[in-house]
């Protein structure tokens, strides 16, 4: 959870100082590296939750929107590394797959109560992918250290 409370701090921090077309989504990319080391799966979608909850608090302003994509995210991350092993080149296929779902969701939800232009989905799902693997690899390089050293 420590690593999920500090990607959702980074998250504003580098929102402030990365601009367009460079945008972060370190919450979701610590769902994905943190599946790994979860303890239990209800630990887990809980945790995945209560971050989606925060980050609708402090950066959305959308009550539950968040919490349920990131509860979604969480079941599917879940399931597919029921399947799959937990390596660099599959956390970076997960991080873009649930960069993908969730630009995707967000999308199709302000599209149902905003007039919201179809063309932006794609920049806006290519422009968040750059700057994610690079973290996907740094934290899950530094979580995969951390926890060998223990």
């Amino acid at each position: 959870m420590i690593v999920m409370l500090i990607s959702f701090v980074l998250d504003g921090v580098f929102s402030n100082i990365l601009k367009a077309p460079f945008l972060p989504l370190f919450s979701i990319v610590s769902l994905v590296v943190m599946e790994n080391y979860k303890k239990s799966e209800k630990n887990y979608l809980i945790n995945c939750s209560i971050l989606g909850l925060l980050y609708d608090l402090v950066y959305t302003n959308t009550l539950f929107l968040n919490s349920l994509s990131f509860l979604l995210i969480g079941f599917i991350i879940m399931f597919c590394f029921h399947f799959l092993t937990h390596r660099l080149d599959i956390e970076l296929l997960g991080t873009t797959l649930s960069i993908v779902l969730f630009r995707t969701f967000s999308f199709l939800t302000y599209k149902m109560f905003y007039n919201t232009p179809s063309h932006l989905l794609l920049p806006s799902i290519y422009n968040s992918i750059i700057v994610n693997l690079i973290y996907c690899i740094l934290i899950y390089l530094l979580v995969k250290k951390i926890k060998l050293h223990k």
